[in-house]
């Protein structure tokens, strides 16, 4: 999935793909694709000429009655599942134009899909179930210029991209943004990690939280880890200490959690608390105007510093 409109592309090698999820529908066509750097107009020459893209493969039927109704509103009867990646989404249309996004958590080749969450709708033999995500690939010779990483701590990206592609007879834009870095923003905590820190928590999430699903919030709370460094000015790839990452990952996926049980109506306790140990600590650690206790690479070449507070603007 690409729920962020961001992807980081390692400079150097080759073969990596910017990538675009449609949300109105599989493309029929793509008309123009163009890389810009953040502070450039449209108008301006992309960065390189875009001489291919591709739209994802799958697209195909529904061969049974499918959804809700059924027996089994996680399973996905098709005509086939040529293509079909897990943990990927794809959408689903009746014959009455309605919508469905399914996530894909496990395939039966050329039967079936389940899905990570149960169907809303209910589909039909003859219903469609297709890819819409638009790929093209990074150009070799422009991510091996170490004139395109991400310099210093710029916490936004610097590259844009313009999609230009049509659904349904109709034409649509979308803008897409990416950085070049010496190595991908990530963590490598797994639901068991959860599990040994918060063993009440995890016990008490429903029982696909507790595994396939749970990862899925895993990686949101990375996502929103990552947004709160920006408030610190620190790009979330520029963090060299694998363990400081990790356990803010757990501590956030706490957050998550605490946070949706209190939205639930039924525990506000839990949520105040995550949030009190997830907040000392990021403070602690990240927090203006100490100074940064983790290694932070503070330019382009990968390597790290302790890095000093930021200066205190006056007026």
């Amino acid at each position: 999935m690409s729920l962020t409109g961001h992807q980081d592309i390692v400079f150097g090698e080759t073969a990596q793909d910017l990538l675009l999820d449609v949300q109105e529908g599989r493309p029929s066509s793509v008309s123009n694709v163009q890389i810009h750097a953040w502070d450039a107009t449209d108008n301006a020459d992309s960065e390189w000429t875009v001489s291919s893209t591709s739209i994802d493969a799958v697209d195909t039927t529904f061969d049974a009655n499918s959804g809700v109704s059924s027996t089994n509103p996680k399973l996905l009867n098709l005509a086939a599942t040529t293509s079909i990646v897990a943990d990927r989404q794809y959408l689903a249309t009746d014959a009455q134009g309605r919508k469905e996004w399914i996530l894909v958590s496990g395939i039966t080749a050329g039967a079936s899909v389940t899905a990570i969450l149960g169907m809303g709708l209910d589909f039909v033999s003859g219903d469609t179930f297709e890819g819409t995500r638009i790929t093209t690939t990074v150009d070799s010779t422009w991510i091996a210029d170490t004139s395109n990483i991400n310099t210093g701590l710029t916490t936004f990206d610097r590259w844009r991209v313009r999609w230009e592609y049509v659904v349904g007879g109709v034409t649509y834009v979308r803008t897409t943004t990416f950085s070049v870095t010496r190595r991908a923003g990530q963590h490598t905590v797994s639901p068991p990690d959860i599990a040994l820190q918060y063993p009440a928590l995890y016990n008490s999430a429903p029982m696909d939280f507790r595994h396939e699903r749970l990862q899925f919030i895993i990686d949101r709370a990375y996502q929103e880890f990552s947004t709160d460094l920006i408030g610190a000015s620190i790009p979330d790839e520029q963090v060299l200490s694998p363990k400081v990452v990790n356990e803010m990952v757990v501590h956030k996926t706490a957050v998550l959690m605490g946070r949706d049980r209190a939205m639930g109506g039924n525990d506000s306790v839990t949520m105040e608390i995550a949030e009190g140990v997830y907040s000392a600590r990021f403070q602690n650690l990240f927090g203006a105007p100490s100074v940064v206790k983790v290694p932070v690479g503070t330019d382009n070449t990968g390597a790290a510093d302790r890095r000093g507070p930021l200066n205190l603007s006056t007026r």
